[in-house]
């Protein structure tokens, strides 16, 4: 299988008064978390195939960004987004 990562939604987070930092909200085919020898449980991929995460940073730029917990929809990562930036967040683009 090849592994594949879209970003589907970019924005602007007001860290602090004068601060902004990207927001990015990523899917993908495979589970980022999970090992291969440690089957205790299946990776975390919705009935599609598919995983969701919040790229507090750019994908782009992914060594000096941090990743959210993995997310099984798009609702799900944009609700964690909203809770984790305390509603601070522009949205910017959806592709």
């Amino acid at each position: 299988m090849e592994k594949t990562i879209d970003v589907l939604i970019k924005g602007i987070w007001n860290y602090a008064e004068d601060v902004n930092k990207p927001i990015e909200v990523i899917k993908q085919n495979w589970d980022f978390y999970y090992e291969d020898g440690y089957e205790d449980e299946p990776p975390d991929l919705n009935d599609n195939g598919e995983a969701y995460y919040v790229i507090f940073g750019e994908y782009s730029d992914i060594r000096y960004a941090n990743r959210s917990r993995t997310c099984l929809s798009i609702e799900e990562a944009l609700s964690l987004a909203k809770e984790k930036t305390n509603d601070k967040i522009t949205w910017e683009s959806i592709e």
